[in-house]
């Protein structure tokens, strides 16, 4: 719609400003001067909008608006093909205004924002269907009513301004002054979860020297798991045999050449345990 009214062609979308009507064939040189002159620049925002339109479409939307033969009935098309009627527009707006909370991680301004255009698009739905339209005292309601418990001594701060003197601006202006006061929590939660992401890449970039493969430990290696699990009825003699075998070999790996006496090292430690 912001490109159809700065090429201002929205009118002849929308169905406001329609062809002229052919005049009467008796009728004076210059009602029908007037009326080629008209004809001609409607030809040219009809074509300029259709244009506008059709440039924003897939291929699949351009064969379905392929017969239309002016950029109303192309948008026609389109909405009866896309968009709900006003009833059920509505009751989906109304459902989303009366629903919608403040997330953790959105600011105040924001949170106003989202509810303030639900506002507007259920008020443009209301105009089509009823003809009227809701107040700015119900949006600004909602948005109190949606606060999280930081802001409960503020609503009694604006319950005590007189109902001519509230506007949403003032209400926006007010509760981004106290959410600058408060703790940065949504800081800190951003920072707990780059924490925590961090530490999980980390983990993944890890490799296994036995098998080379990134995500696990060596002690961890799935064949490893397995003859643990199959061994796990054996004798407690048999795993401090394992056990002590190796003990050994990390030994000898870490203080070769004293082989033997890394041996007795590690069952001394096992039978200590």
């Amino acid at each position: 719609m912001l490109l159809l009214e700065h090429h201002e062609v929205k009118e002849i979308v929308l169905g406001t400003s329609c062809k002229p009507e052919s005049p009467a064939a008796d009728a004076a040189e210059t009602v029908k001067s007037k009326y080629e002159i008209d004809s001609k620049v409607f030809k040219k925002r009809n074509a300029l909008a259709q244009l506008v339109l059709i440039s924003s479409l897939n291929d699949t939307n351009i064969e379905v608006t392929a017969t239309c033969n002016t950029a109303k009935e192309t948008w026609e098309k389109l909405t009866s093909i896309y968009e709900q009627s006003s009833g059920q527009r509505v009751d989906r707006l109304l459902e989303q205004f009366f629903t919608l909370e403040k997330t953790v991680t959105e600011d105040i301004a924001t949170h106003v924002g989202r509810l303030e255009r639900n506002f507007r698009e259920l008020n443009d739905e209301m105009k089509k269907l009823i003809k009227t339209e809701l107040p700015d005292l119900l949006l600004m309601s909602r948005v109190m009513s949606t606060l999280p418990a930081e802001y409960f001594e503020f609503i009694s701060v604006w319950e005590s301004v007189s109902v001519e003197e509230r506007t949403l601006n003032k209400l926006t202006e007010r509760l981004r002054l106290i959410e600058m006061r408060l703790p940065n929590k949504h800081s800190e939660s951003v920072a707990l979860v780059a924490k925590s992401t961090k530490k999980t890449t980390q983990k993944k970039a890890l490799k296994c020297f036995k098998c080379h493969k990134l995500g696990h430990y060596a002690s961890k290696y799935p064949e490893k798991l397995t003859s643990k699990s199959l061994n796990a009825g054996s004798s407690e003699n048999t795993l401090l045999e394992v056990d002590a075998l190796v003990c050994t070999m990390e030994s000898v790996k870490e203080k070769e050449p004293g082989a033997y006496v890394c041996t007795m090292e590690g069952i001394t430690k096992k039978s200590c345990g």
